[in-house]
């Protein structure tokens, strides 16, 4: 591989490197770390409404505004299945992808504001 003068090769070799292995392990670091503050003791605990009712009574619905097997659908899978087994309600992972996310933000604006519908999503959909 021909070495361009204008570029210094140190710039060129942490760009290789930066696109490569440190994004992966980034993104890995930073979806555990939300797991598992989405999932410790006290998260992932049933609340106890005003009136003394559980939290949730029904099933939750994740909407991930994005197609399935990208980075925040792995990410809302993995809290789901969690959550799932932590309060004994099923969390429904629903993927509205298109409209550069706007289509599930959308279904999210207009679900009842009962707290059991959340979007799961990058920053990119939020901007």
């Amino acid at each position: 591989m021909r070495h361009d003068a204008r570029i210094p090769l140190a710039v060129g070799a942490a760009a290789h490197d930066i696109c490569g292995n440190r994004w992966r392990h980034f993104f890995m670091r930073a979806a555990a770390a939300g797991i598992a503050c989405a999932c410790s003791g006290t998260a992932a605990q049933p609340a106890v409404t005003g009136s003394g009712q559980n939290y949730p009574m029904k099933p939750m619905h994740f909407i991930v505004p994005a197609p399935p097997a990208g980075g925040a659908d792995i990410v809302a899978r993995a809290i789901g299945q969690r959550l799932t087994a932590s309060w004994g309600q099923p969390v429904v992972i629903d993927n509205r992808a298109g409209a550069t996310g706007s289509i599930g933000a959308l279904a999210v604006a207009r679900a009842a504001p009962d707290g059991y519908t959340l979007m799961v999503s990058t920053s990119a959909v939020l901007t």
